[in-house]
């Protein structure tokens, strides 16, 4: 999966993720999904990819790959609250798209426009930043409201 290689490559991150997939046994597979780029499920061990997105770079669906496979990771251990969970994986999910484009990445399918304002957002509110939209984002998942 070109997807994979491409996350396996980050500068700094990336042999983390490959170590980590390869010594798991997370499954990779394509397939529908409601509302969401990618999802990890723990009973089956695997991160489902939405059909929808397969046509996007390997860029843009590397950082969906470091954003699942840091639920994949949560699982595995220090498992935390539902909110602060996902804003470890949007922000290991900015990291490496940032490491990939830098400060001036592309934005011409809707999923790189998701990642690149994600990235802005990171870039001038930080974390703080991060935190609400996720709140926001995820209240009935995380049952917030």
């Amino acid at each position: 999966m070109p997807a994979y290689l491409a996350l396996s490559n980050v500068e700094g991150v990336g042999p983390t993720y490959k170590e980590f997939f390869e010594s798991s046994k997370v499954r990779i597979i394509v397939g529908p999904l409601d509302g969401a780029w990618g999802q990890y499920a723990s009973g089956p061990d695997s991160i489902t990819v939405n059909a929808s997105a397969i046509n996007e770079s390997p860029q843009a669906l590397a950082s969906v790959l470091a954003h699942e496979l840091t639920h994949a990771l949560q699982n595995r251990g220090n498992q935390r609250d539902c909110v602060s969970g996902e804003v470890e994986a949007f922000l290991n999910q900015t990291v490496v798209w940032h490491k990939l484009w830098g400060d001036n990445p592309p934005h011409a399918t809707k999923l790189e426009l998701q990642l690149s304002d994600l990235l802005h957002l990171y870039a001038d509110q930080g974390e703080a930043g991060v935190r609400a939209r996720v709140q926001n984002l995820y209240q009935q998942q995380c049952r917030l409201g």
